[in-house]
């Protein structure tokens, strides 16, 4: 079997891309051949003012449910989110202000 290593590990925060052109950011929980599961995932936004902004990837979702999202759905490896994003990410979902 071909192993890749995709450079994320557990609880990493991640950005997966699908290849409907989403872009989803979470806490990676885990990754098998098939899926990587992630932990209160968003998804990337454009808001109003022309910027970023994240919203529920499960809109009608538990806010503590693992899901997880198949590798065949996905148009690259996920890869670690930047800083400034991760930083938003875990802020937002966490409650605790970053540096």
């Amino acid at each position: 079997m071909l192993v890749i290593n995709t450079g994320v590990s557990k609880n990493d925060v991640v950005t997966l891309k699908f290849t409907s052109g989403e872009e989803l950011i979470g806490r990676l929980v885990s990754e098998d051949d098939t899926t990587f599961t992630v932990s209160k995932p968003m998804v990337l936004t454009m808001n109003p003012n022309g910027g970023l902004g994240m919203t529920p990837f499960l809109f009608t979702g538990s806010d503590d449910m693992d899901i997880p999202v198949y590798k065949a759905a996905l148009a690259a490896q996920a890869v670690k989110s930047d800083k400034k994003f991760a930083d938003s990410y875990l802020s937002g979902t966490t409650g605790i202000a970053l540096a």
